[in-house]
């Protein structure tokens, strides 16, 4: 998805807790499985998203502020 909607892919990310602190730096697939899972399937933009299954911290984005560092191909 990173290629898609960005063009490139996202190396590690932070997000903006409501508390008004940054969390640490998430690198995907190596420290950013959520807590959370994901009950049920769903589709997100064309994505089709299995139920009963872990979620990473970037799920976060949709409604928290983030900034990330991407590589461009």
């Amino acid at each position: 998805m990173d290629y898609l909607m960005l063009k490139g892919k996202i190396a590690a990310y932070k997000i903006l807790w409501f508390s008004g602190a940054w969390s640490g730096w998430f690198v995907p697939g190596v420290n950013d499985l959520d807590g959370k899972f994901n009950i049920n399937p769903v589709t997100c933009g064309g994505f089709p998203q299995k139920g009963n299954t872990m979620r990473r911290m970037w799920s976060y984005f949709y409604d928290h502020t983030h900034k990330y560092i991407l590589c461009s191909p």
